[in-house]
């Protein structure tokens, strides 16, 4: 068991075992193991080394420093701790971030009661705009570009984190397309992404990737999914949202709009898609409730006109 002793960018001390027992996860990029503070062994982090296979390129090393530079703070984001590397242009990077204790966003919401399924996934949709919404509003702008349901937790079953910034991006700076993830994930990204326009990536497209996320954890299913990579690439161009019957119908508008096309005729904002999705849950509660009334007043008047016909009997 080989203990790591590390020292960030902003001078703090971390330690981690490279071993399978602290190894928590792993992706196309690295590992990531559970480490913690040097001086406060309580204290957990997550520990993400790029592969060496990887560490050698500029491009991923530009890329790893500039996710753990992302120090930015929000209930609903990641918090980023720094990075370390021993030399500045070869050998291991490092990436430290807060650790978060918990199952991804469609785990979380896989067994839930379908009746309730709508609310529920809303409610943690709401999180997930709230942290576009902060994401979206930094000086300058940064485009996560790789939303998907594998980069949400949930911790605690009702704290939302959205995780993974590897490949995202802010707003005038160009740091290249890394082993093909300068794309995103296809089932997930959002047509001017798909055709590698990234002049045309913005606020827009990280609101399509939640809708099709949105979806997905209200039916699912992705809707774009299926076939070979080039099948998928081509639905997300040209194909629109279907519809499925689990998604109540004023929801569906709301991810039509999120979903389409034009990056114009989208939301603008996540706030604007956030305030769509209350006002069609609050409109299909309503309806329930209007519904539920019309019946109570129903079986009201049936149950006084039996007492009534009941008295005129006994009366006779």
């Amino acid at each position: 068991m080989q203990r790591i002793n590390l020292v960030s960018n902003k001078g703090e001390k971390f330690s981690y075992y490279h071993c399978d027992e602290f190894r928590i996860g792993s992706g196309a990029m690295g590992e990531v193991f559970k480490g913690w503070y040097t001086d406060n062994p309580e204290q957990k982090v997550a520990i993400k080394k790029v592969y060496n296979r990887h560490a050698e390129n500029p491009q991923i090393r530009n890329r790893a420093r500039h996710e753990a530079s992302l120090f930015i703070y929000h209930p609903n984001l990641i918090k980023m701790l720094g990075y370390c590397e021993f030399d500045r242009s070869r050998g291991p990077v490092y990436i430290i971030s807060e650790l978060v204790r918990g199952e991804t966003i469609n785990k979380s919401v896989r067994d839930a009661d379908p009746a309730a399924r709508a609310n529920m996934v809303s409610g943690m949709m709401y999180s997930v705009l709230d942290a576009l919404q902060c994401l979206h509003t930094q000086n300058p702008p940064v485009w996560h570009r790789d939303l998907k349901p594998s980069n949400i937790m949930v911790e605690n079953g009702r704290v939302v984190k959205v995780m993974d910034l590897g490949i995202a991006t802010s707003d005038g700076i160009s740091l290249g397309t890394l082993e093909g993830r300068g794309f995103g994930t296809y089932p997930y990204a959002p047509p001017e992404q798909i055709t590698g326009q990234r002049s045309l990536i913005n606020a827009t497209s990280d609101l399509y990737s939640a809708g099709v996320t949105f979806y997905e954890l209200l039916t699912g299913v992705n809707p774009f999914d299926g076939g070979s990579d080039v099948d998928i690439m081509e639905k997300q161009i040209t194909m629109p949202l279907p519809y499925n019957r689990s998604i109540p119908k004023p929801l569906f508008r709301v991810l039509l709009k999120a979903t389409a096309k034009k990056q114009t005729d989208r939301y603008q904002t996540a706030a604007d898609f956030k305030a769509a999705i209350m006002k069609a849950v609050n409109k299909g509660n309503g309806g329930l409730s209007v519904n539920l009334t019309v019946l109570y007043c129903v079986v009201g008047a049936l149950a006084l006109l039996l007492l009534l016909i009941i008295v005129l009997i006994i009366i006779r």
